[in-house]
């Protein structure tokens, strides 16, 4: 399974023109092979990243790459990115913050 997720991973980057984080992808693997999660596992995360394969797949990876930069400003630019007193308090910082990173890194 690591194999086959590694391999998907690295497409999805790939098409998207970017070197994968190198860190990102043993944290991910980690995460998702904790043995208290029963859905939210590695093979759903393959799964999921599978189903992303196969939606985006006709489109060129320059207009993918050029459409998420559009999304990622449009989140960022607004006045709130979470909407409920809590999700803003403690979430709000922090995902601005990795959209602008995204943004940065093209």
């Amino acid at each position: 399974m690591r194999q086959g997720f590694a391999i998907d991973w690295q497409g999805l980057w790939n098409r998207l023109g970017k070197p994968a984080p190198p860190a990102l992808l043993a944290a991910l693997l980690a995460a998702y092979s904790e043995p208290q999660r029963h859905y939210h596992t590695l093979q759903h995360l393959g799964e999921c990243l599978s189903h992303f394969d196969a939606e985006y797949a006709h489109v060129p990876a320059a207009l993918f790459a050029s459409k998420r930069r559009d999304v990622l400003q449009r989140f960022l630019a607004r006045s709130a990115i979470y909407h409920t007193a809590h999700f803003a308090a403690t979430l709000e910082a922090r995902a601005r913050a990795n959209l602008g990173a995204a943004l940065a890194r093209g």
